[in-house]
Protein backbone atom coordinates (compact mmCIF):
# COMPACT_ATOMS: atom_id res chain seq x y z
CA UNK A 1 0.00 0.00 0.00
CA UNK A 2 3.20 2.20 0.53
CA UNK A 3 3.94 1.86 -2.92
CA UNK A 4 0.57 2.88 -4.44
CA UNK A 5 0.36 6.35 -1.77
CA UNK A 6 3.74 7.05 -3.35
CA UNK A 7 2.65 6.27 -7.00
CA UNK A 8 -0.64 8.58 -6.43
CA UNK A 9 1.54 11.58 -4.91
CA UNK A 10 3.64 11.35 -7.65
CA UNK A 11 1.10 11.59 -10.29
CA UNK A 12 -0.69 14.71 -8.40
CA UNK A 13 3.03 16.34 -8.54
CA UNK A 14 2.87 15.46 -12.19
CA UNK A 15 -0.61 17.11 -12.71
CA UNK A 16 -0.07 20.20 -10.35
CA UNK A 17 3.41 20.93 -12.13
CA UNK A 18 1.22 20.95 -15.68
CA UNK A 19 -1.91 23.28 -14.10
CA UNK A 20 0.61 25.80 -12.25
CA UNK A 21 3.06 26.32 -15.58
CA UNK A 22 -0.68 26.19 -18.02
CA UNK A 23 -2.06 28.96 -15.42
CA UNK A 24 0.62 30.95 -15.43
CA UNK A 25 0.68 31.02 -19.01
CA UNK A 26 -2.86 32.74 -19.20
CA UNK A 27 -2.39 35.03 -16.20
CA UNK A 28 0.11 37.08 -18.26
CA UNK A 29 -2.99 38.48 -20.64
CA UNK A 30 -4.00 40.74 -17.60
CA UNK A 31 -1.73 43.36 -16.92
CA UNK A 32 -0.51 43.61 -13.40
CA UNK A 33 -2.31 46.67 -11.65
CA UNK A 34 -5.00 44.58 -12.39
CA UNK A 35 -4.00 41.49 -10.71
CA UNK A 36 -6.00 41.72 -7.31
CA UNK A 37 -9.39 42.97 -9.31
CA UNK A 38 -12.01 41.24 -10.45
CA UNK A 39 -10.83 42.20 -13.33
CA UNK A 40 -8.70 38.85 -13.80
CA UNK A 41 -11.25 36.66 -12.27
CA UNK A 42 -13.68 37.62 -15.21
CA UNK A 43 -10.48 36.98 -17.69
CA UNK A 44 -9.34 34.16 -16.20
CA UNK A 45 -13.33 32.57 -16.78
CA UNK A 46 -12.70 33.18 -20.19
CA UNK A 47 -9.51 31.50 -20.73
CA UNK A 48 -9.45 28.44 -22.27
CA UNK A 49 -5.87 28.16 -21.21
CA UNK A 50 -6.91 28.42 -17.64
CA UNK A 51 -9.18 26.52 -17.95
CA UNK A 52 -6.93 23.64 -19.37
CA UNK A 53 -4.42 24.00 -16.45
CA UNK A 54 -7.66 24.44 -13.65
CA UNK A 55 -9.09 20.62 -15.02
CA UNK A 56 -5.57 19.39 -14.69
CA UNK A 57 -4.89 20.98 -11.33
CA UNK A 58 -8.34 19.44 -9.92
CA UNK A 59 -7.09 15.91 -11.54
CA UNK A 60 -3.60 16.39 -9.60
CA UNK A 61 -6.10 16.74 -6.40
CA UNK A 62 -8.26 13.91 -7.07
CA UNK A 63 -4.85 11.65 -7.32
CA UNK A 64 -4.08 13.73 -3.44
CA UNK A 65 -7.57 12.75 -2.42
CA UNK A 66 -6.80 9.06 -3.12
CA UNK A 67 -3.38 9.31 -1.41
CA UNK A 68 -4.62 10.69 1.59
CA UNK A 69 -6.77 8.14 1.92
CA UNK A 70 -4.80 5.66 1.60
CA UNK A 71 -1.77 7.04 3.35
CA UNK A 72 -0.58 9.88 6.19
CA UNK A 73 -0.32 13.47 5.46
CA UNK A 74 3.27 13.03 6.53
CA UNK A 75 3.97 10.86 3.77
CA UNK A 76 1.93 12.30 0.72
CA UNK A 77 2.71 16.22 1.18
CA UNK A 78 6.23 16.21 0.93
CA UNK A 79 6.07 14.06 -1.95
CA UNK A 80 4.33 17.42 -4.25
CA UNK A 81 7.48 19.30 -4.16
CA UNK A 82 8.34 16.33 -6.85
CA UNK A 83 6.16 19.12 -9.28
CA UNK A 84 9.42 21.06 -9.84
CA UNK A 85 11.32 17.63 -11.53
CA UNK A 86 8.54 17.83 -14.06
CA UNK A 87 8.15 21.25 -14.22
CA UNK A 88 11.60 21.52 -15.18
CA UNK A 89 11.70 20.00 -18.75
CA UNK A 90 8.30 21.41 -19.59
CA UNK A 91 9.89 24.86 -18.76
CA UNK A 92 12.85 23.90 -20.79
CA UNK A 93 10.99 22.64 -23.57
CA UNK A 94 8.78 26.03 -23.74
CA UNK A 95 11.73 28.26 -23.68
CA UNK A 96 13.32 25.83 -26.43
CA UNK A 97 16.13 25.33 -24.23
CA UNK A 98 18.63 22.89 -22.75
CA UNK A 99 18.27 22.07 -18.66
CA UNK A 100 21.39 23.37 -17.18
CA UNK A 101 23.97 21.70 -15.15
CA UNK A 102 22.80 23.24 -12.46
CA UNK A 103 18.97 22.54 -12.16
CA UNK A 104 20.06 18.89 -13.08
CA UNK A 105 21.98 19.05 -9.97
CA UNK A 106 19.49 20.25 -8.10
CA UNK A 107 17.04 18.39 -9.29
CA UNK A 108 19.52 14.92 -8.52
CA UNK A 109 19.40 16.58 -4.88
CA UNK A 110 15.97 16.40 -4.88
CA UNK A 111 15.65 13.23 -6.37
CA UNK A 112 17.63 11.57 -3.65
CA UNK A 113 16.11 13.50 -0.54
CA UNK A 114 12.58 12.21 -2.26
CA UNK A 115 13.72 8.98 -1.94
CA UNK A 116 15.10 8.49 1.58
CA UNK A 117 12.24 10.49 2.76
CA UNK A 118 10.12 7.42 0.96
CA UNK A 119 12.19 4.58 2.16
CA UNK A 120 12.22 5.82 6.15
CA UNK A 121 9.09 7.63 6.08
CA UNK A 122 6.45 5.37 8.10
CA UNK A 123 3.86 6.88 10.16
CA UNK A 124 1.74 6.40 13.47
CA UNK A 125 -1.72 5.83 14.04
CA UNK A 126 -2.77 9.14 14.45
CA UNK A 127 -4.79 10.70 17.05
CA UNK A 128 -6.73 13.85 17.08
CA UNK A 129 -7.02 16.10 19.28
CA UNK A 130 -10.22 18.62 20.48
CA UNK A 131 -11.78 21.24 18.38
CA UNK A 132 -10.30 24.17 20.62
CA UNK A 133 -7.27 23.03 18.87
CA UNK A 134 -8.88 24.15 15.29
CA UNK A 135 -10.13 27.35 16.88
CA UNK A 136 -6.71 28.26 17.99
CA UNK A 137 -5.66 28.43 14.53
CA UNK A 138 -8.19 30.03 13.32
CA UNK A 139 -7.65 32.72 16.29
CA UNK A 140 -3.90 32.86 15.08
CA UNK A 141 -3.77 32.70 11.01
CA UNK A 142 -6.94 34.28 10.18
CA UNK A 143 -5.34 37.95 11.26
CA UNK A 144 -1.88 37.16 9.54
CA UNK A 145 -3.45 36.06 6.07
CA UNK A 146 -5.94 38.94 6.24
CA UNK A 147 -2.74 41.30 6.99
CA UNK A 148 -1.00 39.60 4.08
CA UNK A 149 -3.38 40.57 1.59
CA UNK A 150 -4.03 44.06 2.88
CA UNK A 151 -0.42 44.76 2.62
CA UNK A 152 0.03 42.99 -1.00
CA UNK A 153 -2.98 45.29 -2.66
CA UNK A 154 -0.47 48.27 -1.44
CA UNK A 155 2.58 47.23 -2.25
CA UNK A 156 4.67 46.66 -5.28
CA UNK A 157 5.13 43.69 -7.44
CA UNK A 158 7.43 41.46 -5.89
CA UNK A 159 6.25 41.98 -2.33
CA UNK A 160 2.70 41.51 -3.55
CA UNK A 161 4.15 37.97 -5.12
CA UNK A 162 5.59 37.12 -1.88
CA UNK A 163 2.89 38.04 0.41
CA UNK A 164 0.13 36.42 -1.66
CA UNK A 165 2.49 33.14 -1.90
CA UNK A 166 2.81 33.00 1.76
CA UNK A 167 -0.51 33.39 1.86
CA UNK A 168 -1.92 30.92 -0.55
CA UNK A 169 1.10 28.13 0.95
CA UNK A 170 -1.17 28.92 4.23
CA UNK A 171 -4.43 28.34 2.88
CA UNK A 172 -3.43 25.26 0.52
CA UNK A 173 -1.76 23.84 3.69
CA UNK A 174 -4.99 23.99 5.44
CA UNK A 175 -7.00 22.60 2.51
CA UNK A 176 -4.60 19.33 2.76
CA UNK A 177 -5.37 18.81 6.39
CA UNK A 178 -8.73 19.46 5.93
CA UNK A 179 -8.66 16.80 3.22
CA UNK A 180 -7.93 14.35 5.35
CA UNK A 181 -10.00 14.76 8.17
CA UNK A 182 -12.97 14.76 5.54
CA UNK A 183 -11.93 11.76 4.31
CA UNK A 184 -11.48 9.92 8.15
CA UNK A 185 -14.73 10.78 8.37
CA UNK A 186 -16.17 9.88 5.30
CA UNK A 187 -14.64 6.19 6.01
CA UNK A 188 -15.51 6.22 9.71
CA UNK A 189 -19.04 7.07 9.33
CA UNK A 190 -20.09 7.46 5.67
CA UNK A 191 -21.25 10.58 3.92
CA UNK A 192 -23.40 11.95 6.10
CA UNK A 193 -21.03 11.74 8.85
CA UNK A 194 -18.74 13.92 6.79
CA UNK A 195 -21.27 16.10 6.14
CA UNK A 196 -22.33 16.67 9.22
CA UNK A 197 -18.90 18.62 10.43
CA UNK A 198 -17.69 22.26 9.12
CA UNK A 199 -14.53 20.68 7.16
CA UNK A 200 -16.13 20.37 4.04
CA UNK A 201 -17.85 23.76 3.69
CA UNK A 202 -14.22 25.58 5.08
CA UNK A 203 -12.32 23.33 2.47
CA UNK A 204 -14.16 24.30 -0.67
CA UNK A 205 -13.88 27.84 0.72
CA UNK A 206 -10.63 28.25 1.47
CA UNK A 207 -10.17 26.30 -1.93
CA UNK A 208 -12.04 29.04 -4.05
CA UNK A 209 -9.94 31.55 -1.88
CA UNK A 210 -6.59 30.33 -2.40
CA UNK A 211 -7.13 29.86 -6.66
CA UNK A 212 -7.76 33.55 -6.59
CA UNK A 213 -4.73 34.73 -4.85
CA UNK A 214 -2.48 31.88 -6.82
CA UNK A 215 -3.59 33.90 -10.38
CA UNK A 216 -2.74 37.12 -8.42
CA UNK A 217 0.43 36.30 -7.04
CA UNK A 218 1.35 34.77 -10.53
CA UNK A 219 0.19 38.00 -12.09
CA UNK A 220 2.67 40.27 -9.96
CA UNK A 221 5.30 38.72 -12.04
CA UNK A 222 8.13 37.48 -9.36
CA UNK A 223 7.90 34.03 -10.08
CA UNK A 224 11.33 33.60 -8.21
CA UNK A 225 9.36 34.53 -5.51
CA UNK A 226 6.12 32.85 -5.94
CA UNK A 227 6.59 29.32 -7.35
CA UNK A 228 9.03 28.37 -4.40
CA UNK A 229 7.43 29.82 -1.66
CA UNK A 230 4.02 28.37 -2.84
CA UNK A 231 5.43 24.90 -3.22
CA UNK A 232 7.97 24.68 0.13
CA UNK A 233 5.25 26.73 2.14
CA UNK A 234 2.29 24.73 1.73
CA UNK A 235 4.24 21.19 2.70
CA UNK A 236 6.07 22.76 5.44
CA UNK A 237 2.35 23.92 6.63
CA UNK A 238 0.53 20.85 5.85
CA UNK A 239 2.77 18.62 7.91
CA UNK A 240 3.27 20.89 10.45
CA UNK A 241 -1.08 21.18 11.21
CA UNK A 242 -0.49 17.08 10.50
CA UNK A 243 1.45 17.03 13.58
CA UNK A 244 -0.40 19.60 15.46
CA UNK A 245 -3.68 19.30 14.62
CA UNK A 246 -4.12 15.52 13.38
CA UNK A 247 -1.41 14.20 16.21
CA UNK A 248 0.07 12.26 13.23
CA UNK A 249 3.77 11.12 13.73
CA UNK A 250 6.91 9.20 12.26
CA UNK A 251 7.61 6.38 13.84
CA UNK A 252 11.63 6.90 13.63
CA UNK A 253 14.53 5.78 15.47
CA UNK A 254 17.24 8.96 16.39
CA UNK A 255 19.66 8.00 13.35
CA UNK A 256 16.64 7.88 10.93
CA UNK A 257 15.58 10.90 12.57
CA UNK A 258 18.41 12.61 11.49
CA UNK A 259 18.54 11.58 8.18
CA UNK A 260 14.52 12.32 7.41
CA UNK A 261 15.84 15.64 8.52
CA UNK A 262 18.70 16.17 6.24
CA UNK A 263 16.65 15.27 3.60
CA UNK A 264 13.71 17.53 3.94
CA UNK A 265 16.58 20.65 4.45
CA UNK A 266 17.81 19.18 1.13
CA UNK A 267 14.72 19.22 -0.35
CA UNK A 268 13.69 22.91 0.74
CA UNK A 269 16.93 24.12 -0.77
CA UNK A 270 16.18 21.93 -4.26
CA UNK A 271 13.01 23.28 -4.57
CA UNK A 272 13.92 26.74 -3.69
CA UNK A 273 17.01 26.88 -6.24
CA UNK A 274 14.87 25.23 -8.97
CA UNK A 275 11.89 27.36 -8.40
CA UNK A 276 13.49 30.54 -8.21
CA UNK A 277 15.13 29.06 -12.02
CA UNK A 278 11.83 28.23 -13.20
CA UNK A 279 10.50 31.79 -12.07
CA UNK A 280 13.41 33.39 -13.79
CA UNK A 281 12.55 31.23 -17.25
CA UNK A 282 8.86 31.83 -16.92
CA UNK A 283 9.51 35.73 -17.24
CA UNK A 284 11.89 35.66 -19.53
CA UNK A 285 9.14 33.77 -21.81
CA UNK A 286 6.53 36.70 -20.48
CA UNK A 287 9.44 39.43 -21.91
CA UNK A 288 9.26 38.12 -24.98
CA UNK A 289 6.07 37.44 -25.42
CA UNK A 290 5.01 40.79 -24.41
CA UNK A 291 7.84 42.01 -26.98
CA UNK A 292 6.54 40.26 -29.51
CA UNK A 293 2.78 41.69 -29.41
CA UNK A 294 4.36 45.01 -29.36
CA UNK A 295 5.71 44.72 -32.31
CA UNK A 296 2.87 43.32 -33.79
Amino acid sequence: MHAVVVLLALLAAFCMAVGMVTQHRATTDVPTEKGMTSEIAVAMARSPLWWAGMLTTTLGYGFQVLALAWGSLLVVQPLLVSCLLFALPMSARLGQRRVTTSEWTWALVLTGALGVFILLARPKPDNRPPMLTWTALALVLLPLLAVCVVVAARGGHRRRAALLSIAVAVLIGIVAVLTKVCLDALAAGGLSAMLSIPAPYALVLLTLVATVLKQSAFNAGALQVSVPTILAGEQLVAVALGLVILGEDLALSLSDGVVIGVAIVAMIAATIALGRREGAVEEQLDAETMRRQTAA
